[in-house]
């Protein structure tokens, strides 16, 4: 038998030098991921510590950034200007009790509301008793005409307040033309129709001395015939006083109000303003 080459130890020799490579190559990986990561954790300690630093800055910033904020998002301009203007140092009473003393001080600035007061309404009874006219005759008439039926225009009525004579017009022109009264009132124009003896007329001016009173009677026509155009039973408007006044001033009209074409013409000659 032929003897064995020895192979084996050159064959382990080059094992022994591949070993050795390799192991000198993983020491060495070793080595540079060590390296590696003590870098990467120096670095993230340096990171950190930067964070730290920067979220420290913010926390001593933060309560006058949010002294700016709260001024400018507030829509009350005093708090608004005690925010921008406060020292941060102050305490939380200090600043509270100058928000309160502005407050109260600027409140106290503020005009109250003016109070607007009426001037008082006239009473239309009083006014037309005083000149006796018939508007207000049948109130007045009525204790007599149930005293004594004699005196009663129309005794046999069931309403009472129909028999004597006269009208109960006060309510009406009370709750209808009391506004009108007033001394504030702005002016305006009036119309009557059918001035009579006048008493009616007087009474509204006295009642409403802002109005410019105008009033329209037939009576005081020509004397004529009605196919003329004229009034044949006398002039009733002359039995006032101030009748002429009346008519010279274009207050009095003398004519016939259900002619529209005269009452047209009176409107636009004597009234239009």
């Amino acid at each position: 038998m032929l003897p064995l080459k020895v192979t084996m130890p050159q064959i382990g020799k080059k094992r022994q030098g591949s070993f050795a490579f390799v192991s000198h190559t993983i020491a060495f990986l070793c080595g540079f991921a060590l390296a590696t990561l003590i870098s990467s954790r120096s670095n993230g300690l340096i990171e950190s510590k930067i964070a730290d630093d920067l979220l420290n800055l913010r926390a001593s910033a933060q309560p006058v950034e949010d002294a700016s904020t709260a001024s400018i998002a507030s829509s009350d301009g005093v708090v608004s200007r005690l925010a921008l203007e406060s020292d941060p140092n102050e305490s939380p009473d200090t600043v509270s009790g100058d928000v309160s003393a502005t407050t109260t001080a600027e409140t106290s600035e503020v005009a109250a509301p003016a109070v607007v007061t009426e001037a008082p309404v006239r009473d239309f009874l009083t006014i037309a008793k005083k000149f006796g006219t018939d508007k207000v005759q049948g109130k007045f008439r009525l204790p007599g005409c149930l005293a004594n039926d004699a005196t009663c225009t129309r005794p046999s009525c069931v309403k009472e307040e129909c028999r004597p004579w006269g009208h109960y017009y006060q309510t009406m022109y009370q709750s209808r033309l009391a506004d009108f009264s007033r001394d504030d009132t702005e002016p305006f124009q009036f119309l009557e129709i059918g001035f009579y003896n006048g008493l009616g007329y007087e009474t509204y001016k006295e009642f409403m001395p802002k109005g410019e009173m105008h009033s329209m009677e037939i009576s005081c026509l020509p004397e004529g015939s009605r196919d003329e155009g004229k009034w044949p039973w006398g002039n009733f408007a002359s039995k006032n006083h101030l009748y002429q006044q009346f008519v010279d001033e274009e207050r009095l009209h003398c004519g016939d109000a259900s002619d529209l074409k005269w009452l047209d013409e009176i409107w636009k000659t004597k009234m239009k303003r």
